[in-house]
């Protein structure tokens, strides 16, 4: 399009400004977004073996391979043996029984941990015995 403006210079006289313009063409919109790629699939379950050392939940001393986000009893074998008062995720009663100076007590030891406090004879506790 064009414009012009039109006036009276007070040193000149009359005088007429032409100016031309032009639009840029209207952008193309935006294409549509393409396929989403599908959702990341969820971390695998990691399983550990938790045991009932004392037989107090069921008649029998109990194995069950169950997800380490879950939180059982905690029990630490080594030069210090004995239940860390927690429950407590797998992760977290690694950290508890190294802090002690310890580990996890593996499967087998724990079926001798009875009676070692905090009223874990009835509970499932964490074993470092990988389920297979």
């Amino acid at each position: 399009y064009t414009v012009v403006v039109k006036g009276r210079s007070v040193s000149t006289g009359e005088y007429e400004l032409s100016v031309q313009c032009a639009f840029a063409p209207t952008p193309p919109p935006f294409p549509p977004p393409g396929p989403q790629p599908p959702p990341s699939p969820p971390p695998p379950v990691r399983k550990a073996i938790a045991r009932d050392a004392c037989g107090d939940i069921s008649s029998a001393q109990e194995e069950l391979c169950v997800d380490t986000a879950e939180e059982h009893g905690v029990r630490c074998c080594g030069d210090w043996s004995g239940s860390v008062c927690i429950t407590a995720t797998k992760d977290d009663a690694e950290a508890a029984c190294i802090m002690q100076g310890g580990c996890l007590c593996d499967s087998y030891e724990l079926s001798s941990q009875c009676d070692t406090g905090c009223n874990h004879n009835s509970i499932l506790v964490w074993s470092r015995t990988p389920c297979t």
